[in-house]
């Protein structure tokens, strides 16, 4: 008998470390929006399950997260 369980994988305990940035999580989507050019953020684990969604917003083409 196989009994299944929904196992999430989504980026975990991030703590942005440098520049301006916010990390949010709805459901299985996680949203880090930047308001600085440059931002340094730090994870716990950063996995992603195939049911998830990662997206990051930046203030344009030339920003860098880290």
């Amino acid at each position: 008998m196989l009994i299944s369980t929904a196992v999430h994988a989504a980026p975990l305990g991030g703590q942005v470390t440098a520049g301006s940035a916010q990390i949010s999580q709805s459901g299985a989507t996680t949203t880090i929006t930047q308001q600085s050019a440059n931002a340094s953020l730090s994870w716990q684990g950063f996995n992603i399950a195939p049911t998830e969604t990662v997206n990051f917003v930046q203030p344009n083409a030339s920003a860098i997260a880290v």
